[in-house]
């Protein structure tokens, strides 16, 4: 990982889906394109949310759907903690 590169993080209720937990809902698309165009310029991407479990779970599921990984999830990325 560069230093230039961004770390964005996200939240998943009401912000990539607009839901009431622990419900999913439909996707923010605006914000899912800009995360995978700041995703294929070389930026991380973490997914930082309140949900655990089987709610995550469906979460992640959700995103992956819509076309949307994360380099981490409810936590820092390796190369910045080892950093």
């Amino acid at each position: 990982m560069e230093l230039s590169n961004k770390i964005i993080a996200v939240d998943f209720d009401n912000t990539l889906c607009y839901s009431n937990w622990p419900d999913l809902g439909e996707p923010n698309i605006p914000l899912i394109k800009y995360l995978k165009q700041q995703k294929s310029l070389g930026n991380k991407i973490i997914l930082w949310t309140c949900r655990v479990g089987k709610p995550l779970d469906n979460a992640t599921a959700w995103c992956e759907r819509q076309g949307l990984t994360f380099d981490a999830v409810n936590d820092n990325l390796p190369e910045v903690i080892a950093f």
